[in-house]
């Protein structure tokens, strides 16, 4: 009920902050994800946009972390 809730309210033009390591749920749920590390906003990415450079949001999150 939470992520429909979540959904919906974005669906009227809000913003909903959705933090999670969970990253099927946000491949699922979010329009963009912001990617942190250690406290340092490390990019801002449209998950439309990797889908269709068929990049992976996995291996994004990987390759960032990984620095």
């Amino acid at each position: 009920q939470l992520k429909q809730a979540m959904r919906h309210h974005a669906e009227k033009g809000n913003t909903v902050f959705f933090s999670s390591h969970i990253l099927d749920v946000v491949e699922n749920l979010c329009d963009r994800v912001c990617i942190i590390k250690q406290g340092k906003l490390q990019g801002v990415f449209d998950l439309e946009e990797l889908k269709q450079n068929n990049q992976s949001l996995e291996k994004l999150f990987m390759d960032i972390i990984e620095e």
